[in-house]
This record gives structure tokens, C-alpha cells and sequence, in this order.
């Protein structure tokens, strides 16, 4: 994507208060499914955009949350939500890379992904990110799955476009117990999130198409993402989003 179409594509996603589908339910039930944790873990939340799920798990524990994106704009909108919620003691946001996050070894009680692991990968994601991990430490991350064998070559290749892999549920739970951990629980995402946040995403499309008349560059970003919203309409039932909660064993 050109210089010029980056920012258009930054600029939606930090005028939204996510980056992907999700919601609160979802992030309380995935965590709902957690053994004990300690009473003020250390958690990682890799890929953490504007810190919608960061600042919904700073309710769920006592813990201090780092939180790391390679994108400075969702960090400076995370930074400006904990400094309004007083919790600058409790969650640190960091431009760091999700491939180098450059942390100790089992330095974190809990690691979560919402909705990001796809730009590394599930099976990289595991061997780049178990190190941080502590011993029977868990490891939360949602990921495209499909729910069903072959779907259509558009959804695929929406999915799989710059050699993205998605698998289906069984092969990232045989991919996670082959890195050596315990699934505890696995559920699929609700589709009202995704028709929740797609929503979202016309509404304000709606708005930059008035702010951006004319930019051919726009015009194509924001057809992509209409492109994207009207898979989804036509072929939900294909692929899904699957939250996978696991323990390092």
C-alpha cells in the first residue's frame, strides 16, 4: 500500500474504537476461562492498537499490562485513555514489534492477542511469544479460523493475501499442543461483534469519503474495506474469529 493510502488506512482505524471485531463480552469470557492467576500478574497484550481489550483486562485483575503496537498513533490514543482512567501505573503502551518484542525470558504471568496474530502468524506467533511466558503461564489470542473446508476463493484470498496461513480449529489446537501447551478452552467469537464493528467502520467511511473528495487514493482504501464488509455479508458462515486459551505446560 502506497505512503499516501497508509495514512488514509491509519487514519480510519484510529477514529474507531477498534481495529478489528471483538467486544467486552468476549474478552471477559476468554479471560473467565483462566485458572488462578496471581493476584497482580504481569501481562503482555501484543498488537494492542488503541487498547480497547487493554483497558477491558485492567478491569478484570490487579495486574500492570504492557501493551506494544508498532503503530505510534494507537499507542499516543491508548496513552491518552490511561492517563484519563488513572491507570498510568498499570499499563504501559510501547511501540515494539510483535516479531521482536525484546522482553526477558518468562518474564509475563499472562500474554494476549486480540485479533492480531495473523501479521505474524499462529504457529510463529507460538514460537516467537511461549519464551516470554512463565511456566504454566497462559497464553490468550483470537484468530481468523475456518469454521468450515473449503471456502470461497474471494474469502481465501482476502484471508491468505501477503502468504497469511489461516487454518481451521483443529489445526491450531494440534499447532498449540505441539508448542507445548495445554488447551484449557477454545470459543468462537459472536457474530454480532463483526456486524457490530463493520457497522462502525461504514459509518465512518461515510464521513472521510466527505473529507477526502476527489483522493483516488482514498476512494481505494475505503472500497477495500467495503469489498471486506461485503464478504462478510455474503459468506459469514465460512470463517470466523476463534479465541484460543491455552497454558504454557
Amino acid at each position: 500500500m502506497e505512503e499516501h493510502s497508509m495514512k488514509v488506512f491509519y487514519e480510519l482505524f484510529e477514529r474507531i474504537p477498534r481495529q478489528g471485531p471483538g467486544d467486552a463480552g468476549a474478552t471477559q469470557k476468554a479471560f473467565s476461562m483462566l485458572p488462578h492467576l496471581p493476584p497482580k500478574p504481569q501481562i503482555l497484550d501484543i498488537g494492542c492498537g488503541s487498547g480497547t481489550q487493554t483497558l477491558e483486562l485492567a478491569g478484570l485483575t490487579d495486574g500492570t499490562i504492557t501493551a506494544i503496537d508498532n503503530h505510534q498513533g494507537f499507542l499516543d490514543i491508548l496513552a491518552d485513555k490511561v492517563k484519563q482512567a488513572g491507570l498510568s501505573e498499570r499499563i504501559r503502551p510501547l511501540n515494539r514489534s510483535m516479531f521482536e518484542p525484546g522482553f526477558d525470558e518468562e518474564q509475563f504471568d499472562l500474554i494476549w492477542c486480540e485479533g492480531a496474530v495473523f501479521i505474524i502468524g499462529f504457529e510463529k506467533g507460538l514460537q516467537t511469544w511461549t519464551p516470554l511466558l512463565k511456566k504454566g503461564g497462559c497464553l490468550v489470542l483470537n484468530e481468523a479460523t475456518w469454521p468450515q473446508p473449503d471456502p470461497p476463493e474471494e474469502v481465501r484470498a482476502l484471508f491468505e493475501a501477503d502468504g497469511n496461513v489461516i487454518n481451521d480449529t483443529a489445526t491450531n489446537l494440534k499447532i498449540a499442543e505441539n508448542a507445548g501447551y495445554e488447551v484449557l478452552d477454545s470459543f468462537v467469537l459472536p457474530q454480532k461483534a463483526w456486524v457490530e464493528f463493520y457497522a462502525v467502520v461504514e459509518a465512518e467511511i461515510a464521513k472521510m469519503r466527505k473529507e477526502y473528495v476527489g483522493n483516488e487514493e482514498a476512494d481505494a482504501v475505503f472500497a477495500m474495506f467495503e469489498h471486506e464488509i461485503d464478504l462478510y455479508r455474503r459468506f459469514s458462515d465460512f470463517y470466523t474469529y476463534v479465541f484460543y486459551v491455552l497454558r504454557n505446560s
